[in-house]
């Protein structure tokens, strides 16, 4: 969206300057010049209102994700920003990359360099009006620029070099200028290769014996933990998988967990979803029960106890209500059930991200081993969330088997869907009907008498929640 203004600012810098004294002004002429970048506006303008939605719902997405991960709002851009940008362009030669860019838009003529200076300066100019600077790949349209202009600057910085060294020294020159330029790039694609070369995934045959090995060997309220990753695993565990999860949430009971992975996978890496960091799992507890092919599975050796949770009623929710802020409304939601059960519903008219607590509590010992299951359904792409809050310190709860266990309500009785790898790419959510997702985590306990309170933070102006529930899972001593 900044380059086309500034791909046609400059197309007109261009025939204003190239223009003839002599030849007096026309329009006509001016239109057929400007014909092509018309058609191509009308198309450009034409598939933004086709996409508008998922426009939308992506630059809603980035916001949270600022809002999450950096607690800042989208921006401008800070200096340091517009140097990671310049970073990533740069890749993989580095920003010496840019020395060669600057030279060889100097040794452009006047009107030349006037059409790359507009072509540059005239995005940064529509981040600061638009208050929004995006990620390093939405600027992947300047490289081919970058590169010609770097071309340009070595050919003109090699010439100029030339004539100020003996004539066999030129040969010696070029390939040395050129062996600058492809070794760097041939060692970075060498490290990516090397990094990659041991990623570590199931091939079919291993994840179908797998999926028999469980079929045989654990319960249908057996938490089963894989890698979203993992498309083999994936493939043919995910359906058991999600049916696994709606009967640990549907009868409120889980029989254990167990995690399936790549020997080469750390067994607290299983759960990462996308690289994201997890809490390590103490190998006490995990015990391997099997090796098939390269896989291997392990079983949390730990007993389960529900934790105790009253049923809310309406009276329950009226009080309630009446002691938060008039920005914050609660209450059941009897058309948006799941599983036959109202949902709870919160409705915010604040931009800010409040945290609601709960007078629920629950006073825990552990050893530092012990683990919490919390997991309730939300609505799908829902932000909002439940977590767990200590008095002790903070919790760090990691989300497990998440977009496994997404599911929409056929006449009362929940359809399992599937969740595409590339789905932020694929659907927008503003689109799609309504879906329930079942959202699992895993949180460890501090050593120690752990209070553990229970609070909602509303990132969604309308959140829904539902079947909220946990288990302590306490580490087996084994003689």
């Amino acid at each position: 969206a900044y380059f086309l203004p500034a791909c046609g600012l400059a197309f007109i810098f261009v025939l204003w300057v190239s223009r003839k004294p002599e030849v007096s002004f026309s329009w006509t002429h001016l239109g057929k010049q400007l014909l092509p970048f018309m058609v191509l506006a009308i198309l450009t303008t034409g598939y933004f209102l086709n996409i508008y939605d998922d426009l939308i719902s992506g630059i809603e997405t980035y916001k949270n994700y600022f809002k999450l991960f950096f607690h800042a709002d989208l921006s401008a851009g800070t200096p340091r920003q517009y140097l990671e940008i310049a970073e990533n362009l740069a890749q993989p030669w580095g920003l010496w990359l840019f020395l060669p860019v600057l030279y060889g838009l100097w040794a452009l003529n006047l009107t030349q360099r006037g059409f790359f200076c507009i072509l540059f300066i005239i995005p940064v100019f529509l981040v600061v009006l638009s208050g929004m600077l995006g990620p390093p790949r939405a600027y992947a349209y300047l490289l081919p620029f970058f590169i010609l202009l770097a071309a340009l600057g070595m050919d003109k910085g090699i010439g100029l070099l030339s004539r100020s060294v003996p004539p066999y020294f030129n040969k010696i020159l070029t390939v040395s200028l050129g062996l600058a330029i492809i070794i760097p790039s041939f060692f970075s694609h060498t490290s990516d290769y090397l990094s990659k070369r041991d990623t570590v995934h199931a091939t079919m045959a291993e994840s179908r014996e797998v999926l028999r090995y469980v079929q045989d060997e654990t319960t249908d309220h057996e938490l089963l933990v894989i890698s979203f990753d993992d498309a083999m695993l994936r493939h043919t565990l995910e359906p058991l998988v999600a049916k696994n999860m709606l009967n640990i949430f549907r009868d409120r009971q889980l029989d254990g967990i167990t995690y399936i992975g790549h020997r080469g996978t750390p067994v607290s890496l299983i759960s990462s979803n996308f690289g994201r960091p997890t809490s390590v799992l103490p190998r006490s507890l995990m015990k391997v029960v099997a090796d098939i092919g390269q896989l291997r599975i392990y079983r949390m050796n730990v007993e389960v106890f529900p934790l105790q949770r009253h049923d809310i009623n309406e009276k329950y929710f009226e009080q309630w209500g009446k002691g938060k802020s008039s920005e914050i409304s609660v209450f059941k939601n009897q058309e948006q059930s799941f599983l036959g059960k109202p949902s709870l519903q919160m409705n915010k008219t604040t931009k800010e991200i409040p945290a609601i607590n709960t007078p629920l509590t629950y006073r825990i010992p552990s050893q530092g081993k012990s683990f919490i299951l919390y997991t309730y359904a939300k609505k799908h792409h829902q932000m909002s969330g439940v977590n767990l809050f200590s008095t002790s310190g903070p919790l760090k709860p990691f989300p497990i088997n998440q977009f496994f266990g997404v599911f929409r309500e056929d006449r009362g009785n929940p359809v399992w869907e599937w969740t595409h790898p590339h789905f932020r790419f694929r659907h927008s959510r503003l689109k799609e009907p309504f879906k329930w997702e079942l959202y699992f985590t895993l949180t460890r306990l501090k050593q120690g008498l752990n209070n553990i309170s229970e609070k909602y933070y509303l990132y969604d102006q309308i959140s829904y929640f539902n079947g909220i529930q946990g288990y302590v899972l306490n580490p087996i001593i084994e003689n």
